[in-house]
């Protein structure tokens, strides 16, 4: 009897014995699989790092974007000089939108993505407490013989007879906002910590978080921008005068053909090439 007892307790001390073993094998699995885990995120991080950098500094990526830049101006009928804009300079609004953002509207999407080349994003789409907004032509922080030269469209050559400024598509009209004698202008740049911060970890976000800093971006935007009317009429959203725009600028811009047809028509029966 005592010699059965003897051998239950060993096979039960042998059984606790084995399972420790495993339990202990089975954690040490675990612990290399995470640390491998760790080693491939890091080495995937510094892959995507170097790869960034080489993009770059990759001199055919630049000729490709510049390529696509001339691409997109082509489907508007000209071929101006194009200088890209480091992305330190372009607005936020680009690192979720494309140059052009336009594309559920059919009967105007085409002339909303024209508008791109002289008015940054804030100038249609931030609309709350308008009364105390003022619109300029902004720089984005570049200073070159472009954006000291004649601004988009504001006259006309008078060698070419082609509309002035046609070259510059740096300085865009944006609003900005006085407090006292404080200027606030209301456009954020990437180079702003904010926007920095967020394109260090956008990748990192859940979709929750990721529309949590959206929202924050988007702050005073609104989604739908200012009707064509709105603007091109007299004493408009936009005083042409104090942007620098010419009396027969000015008249052609406040009776524009075109915006009576968008506010006439409904319906537009576009080709079918």
């Amino acid at each position: 009897m005592r010699r059965r007892r003897r051998i239950t307790v060993f096979l039960f001390f042998v059984a606790v014995l084995a399972a420790v073993v495993v339990l202990s094998n089975r954690l040490v699995e675990v612990s290399q699989k995470r640390a491998s885990r760790r080693s491939e995120f890091s080495v995937i991080e510094r892959v995507r790092s170097e790869r960034a950098d080489v993009m770059d500094k990759s001199e055919l990526v630049k000729e490709f974007k510049e390529q696509s830049i001339r691409e997109m101006h082509e489907r508007f009928h000209h071929l101006p000089a194009v200088q890209e804009i480091d992305s330190q300079y372009q607005s936020q609004c680009l690192m979720c939108h494309s140059l052009l953002p336009h594309s559920k509207n059919e009967r105007i999407r085409v002339m909303m993505n024209m508008h791109s080349d002289f008015l940054n994003c804030e100038t249609c789409h931030d609309q709350k407490d308008h009364g105390s907004l003022q619109y300029f032509w902004y720089d984005m922080g570049i200073e070159n013989d472009i954006t000291r030269g004649p601004k988009f469209g504001t006259d006309y050559d008078p060698e070419t007879g082609m509309l002035a400024g046609m070259g510059n598509h740096i300085s865009k009209i944006t609003p900005a906002r006085y407090r006292g004698e404080q200027k606030e202008v209301l456009f954020m740049s990437q180079s702003h910590p904010t926007a920095k911060d967020y394109l260090l970890v956008r990748d990192k976000l859940t979709p929750g978080e990721r529309d949590v800093a959206k929202n924050r971006f988007h702050g005073e935007i609104e989604g739908k921008g200012w009707a064509c009317k709105e603007c091109h009429k007299s004493e408009g959203v936009l005083d042409l005068k104090s942007l620098g725009f010419s009396e027969p600028r000015i008249t052609e811009l406040e009776n524009l053909e075109i915006v009576g047809l968008f506010e006439k028509y409904e319906v537009f029966h576009l080709p079918k090439w």
